[in-house]
């Protein structure tokens, strides 16, 4: 078989996110074959070996996979690389399957929908809804067939309205597009829907109703269609969103003219309004719900040396940072280290908006406490919003959930102090924070801390950090979208170990540092507590800088240039 020559959207391994496109066996380095090309020319692996065994030949083992059942909540996978911004109105549609094809053909499905109709056809269904349940929040696995009865009989008694006040025969293919468009409204993001189901979106940005800007997982850009009639109705629309949202009915008005929550889908959506010049949506969809170290490694994100190490600490309790740049996959890595735990485990999971969705895979961890910050009302009398609940106040709550590991999405403020608290007083406890390295992202914690606790020297920070957090793992990205030809790389970049060093400062050793490419390689040095992690089945041997087993390397248009 030769090798593909064009990616097939069908396939995980084609994926642009995280993925090394496929070089022509020549061009490979030592070491095992990506999974992608091991699809086309290349002799198949041997087989795999079990977590943490010996490396037979440096580079040339195969990864253990995973046995778990893959959820069905992992999107659909995106299309090949497109080009220049192309408006979303142009008539030419591309080839069927294109990208230009898809975004026209969500052109399309909105144009067929009258809106105001939707409108008032939900207000009828949701009115109908409230006589027969008594669920007080909408719930698909619970109410689809329901709704999808009352919506046809509404959709029905409309059309008959219609006729009988002469304004014509509602055609079927309207009826259908109707009754698609209220059941996205009920149960997903209304008008946003069509956008969120194109294959590889990966951000939706949203400035104004007509000016929409689709960002996928590859980097590139096109121009989408309007999502409302109007900036009112847009607003409108997303007050509906956050009145019917799953985690409780949320405000988004003048008096607090922002938004933050998770779509049904588990998009992350960032709104407001009022304070900017026009209303304002920045959506982000997430590619990889359910996924583990192993599909990681296909994807290029990992190597298998990587791929044992990660796995053993994490097992074996290491409380570990997970630091990287603004859509470096932070979070995804975060799931696949979870994932790599007995599903018996008892977890808390603790976040602004729910986004690592554990309590979503009920196959991959039966005891999940999933938690969600608050935003409150009106501001009361001692200063703060009424009703809040802050991520601190979630972590101090999660101390009494008999929790082994505490799960923290995103370490933004003054809940870094208690979230070291549950890394002192937990065993294996997780979260992601924004940094440019491993190292910067201890200064980054830092910071954190002597903001938070004012009364207190950057000295107390890093024994604070030394003392609690046991491995930082950065994510690097590198985005080459903007040029000609370019696209997104991501990829594990640098491990470290922290400890308590004897001055203010803390201690670290470096167990995978980059590679020319910027693929985190190991070093040869071993952390203190490598006896913890060979409890749990690790051989050392994967930390001898022969054992690395990347393969082909990135096609990058600048090459990393070492001083």
């Amino acid at each position: 078989m030769s090798p593909k020559s064009t990616p097939d959207p069908t396939q995980p391994t084609d994926l642009p996110i995280f993925a090394q496109r496929p070089a022509p066996p020549s061009r490979a380095l030592g070491g095992a074959a990506p999974f992608a090309q091991r699809q086309g020319a290349m002799p198949p692996p041997p087989p795999p070996a079990s977590y943490g065994s010996t490396p037979q030949t440096p580079g040339a083992h195969a990864a253990p996979e995973s046995t778990a059942p893959r959820s069905t909540l992992r999107a659909n996978q995106p299309p090949a690389p497109a080009g220049e911004v192309a408006h979303a109105d142009n008539e030419d549609r591309g080839p069927v399957g294109s990208r230009q094809y898809q975004i026209r053909e969500a052109l399309d499905r909105l144009k067929r929908v009258d809106w105001a109709a939707v409108q008032h056809l939900r207000s009828q269904v949701s009115a109908a809804l409230t006589l027969v349940s008594e669920d007080t929040v909408l719930d698909e696995s619970r109410h689809r067939t329901t709704v999808t009865r009352m919506t046809m009989q509404a959709i029905d008694d409309w059309s008959q309205d219609r006729i009988a006040r002469g304004e014509g025969v509602v055609s079927l293919d309207a009826q259908a597009a109707l009754r698609e468009a209220v059941l996205d409204s009920m149960f997903g993001a209304g008008r946003l829907q069509p956008l969120l189901d194109l294959p590889g979106i990966e951000n939706i940005e949203i400035e104004g109703h007509d000016g929409v800007t689709l960002e996928f997982s590859d980097g590139s850009l096109e121009a989408g269609p309007p999502v409302a009639d109007s900036d009112a109705d847009l607003i409108t629309e997303i007050q509906h969103i956050a009145r019917t949202s799953a985690t409780g009915e949320q405000q988004f008005s003048m008096v607090r003219p922002w938004l933050r929550l998770a779509l049904p889908d588990g998009s992350r959506m960032a709104a407001e309004a009022w304070l900017s010049h026009r209303p304002s949506i920045t959506i982000r969809k997430h590619p990889y719900i359910d996924t583990d170290l192993a599909q990681m490694k296909e994807l290029g994100a990992i190597d298998d040396s990587l791929q044992a190490f990660l796995s053993a600490a994490i097992r074996a309790g290491k409380n570990v940072m997970v630091s990287g740049d603004a859509g470096s996959g932070k979070t995804t890595l975060v799931r696949a280290l979870l994932n790599e735990l007995d599903p018996r485990e008892r977890l808390a999971t603790i976040e602004a908006q729910y986004e690592l969705l554990m309590h979503r895979l009920p196959e991959r961890h039966h005891r999940v406490w999933a938690a969600e910050a608050q935003g409150g009302g009106e501001v009361g009398a001692d200063g703060r919003p009424v009703g809040e609940v802050t991520l601190t106040r979630l972590i101090e709550l999660s101390l009494q959930k008999n929790v082994t590991r505490i799960v923290v999405g995103e370490v933004v403020g003054e809940e870094v102090m208690a979230m070291m608290e549950a890394m002192q007083g937990g065993r294996g406890s997780i979260s992601t924070v924004h940094a440019h390295s491993a190292l910067d992202t201890v200064e980054r914690l830092v910071t954190l801390i002597t903001r938070a606790r004012s009364n207190v020297d950057t000295s107390f920070g890093y024994r604070l950090v030394a003392q609690n957090v046991d491995l930082v793992v950065h994510v690097g990205l590198v985005d080459e979208s903007h040029l000609d030809g370019g696209r997104k790389w991501r990829h594990v970049d640098e491990v470290v170990a922290l400890e308590v060093s004897r001055d203010t400062h803390v201690a670290h050793t470096r167990i995978f540092s980059p590679d020319d490419f910027g693929r985190a390689c190991p070093t040869g040095q071993l952390p203190e507590w490598i006896n913890d992690i060979e409890r749990h089945g690790f051989d050392a041997g994967w930390l001898d800088p022969a054992a690395s087993t990347w393969g082909a390397p990135p096609e990058l248009l600048i090459r990393h240039r070492t001083a």
